[in-house]
């Protein structure tokens, strides 16, 4: 069989993560990080979406609970988006439900190894349960 081809959010992911990697100037890097988070909040299923929309939409306003749950049916719906898994990891992390949150990070970085919000809040949370090394 032949190998699948990269997508363009594939390569433009991977332009971006260089722009990261070099360390270019303030307002490059910024713009790059903010493309990056853009490039993975759609998850090419709108009802996943409007979803995603309302568990963001309670995560804001502090419901951690019902953030969560919203964010429980996307990764059930699209278990192969990782920022579903990431969205529900944050609702864990700012409930202080840390073994969840570094569960679902796990997820994440299985599809996203280079999901540097991921990877932030990840040692966050093992620092915030007092496991520093």
């Amino acid at each position: 069989t032949l190998a699948t081809p990269p997508s363009a959010t594939d390569e433009a992911e991977d332009a971006l993560h260089e722009i990261l990697r070099r360390g270019e100037e303030d307002d490059v890097v910024e713009l790059a990080e903010a493309a990056l988070w853009a490039a993975w909040l759609p998850s090419g299923d709108e009802a996943v979406d409007v979803i995603m929309r309302q568990g963001l939409g309670l995560m804001g306003e502090g419901e951690l609970a019902e953030a969560t749950e919203e964010f429980a049916k996307v990764v059930q719906a699209a278990p192969q988006y990782a920022e579903g898994w990431n969205k529900r990891a944050t609702a864990y992390f700012l409930a202080e439900r840390f073994d969840e949150s570094i569960a679902d990070c796990a997820h994440v970085l299985e599809l996203k190894p280079r999901h540097f919000g991921c990877l932030s809040g990840l040692g966050i949370c093992h620092l915030r349960k007092g496991n520093e090394a």
